[in-house]
């Protein structure tokens, strides 16, 4: 889209939920914090056109500040899934 409007064509996006962001979503889960639901990065840097188009809009990844220790796993409705089952 960004391409063509670039030329000169007049672009409509359209979305098929009533937020923009396609698979990606970030959301809050009670006081556990935020998580990433979806794509959350790119696979490969040279070659990837995704990449490309974000790094060229100052939207590259950024290293994460922290990692977490131990890894949460979160059942449908938000909550904590029972590490046993995981």
């Amino acid at each position: 889209a960004l391409r063509l409007q670039q030329h000169g064509v007049r672009v409509t996006l359209l979305e098929a939920a009533d937020r923009v962001g396609g698979r990606c979503l970030t959301t809050s889960v009670g006081d556990l914090g935020v998580f990433e639901l979806g794509a959350q990065w790119f696979h490969g840097q040279k070659g990837n056109p995704a990449f490309a188009l974000a790094e060229s809009l100052g939207l590259t990844p950024q290293t994460p500040k922290r990692r977490a220790t131990t890894p949460r796993h979160l059942r449908s409705d938000g909550r904590p899934a029972n590490a046993d089952v995981v």
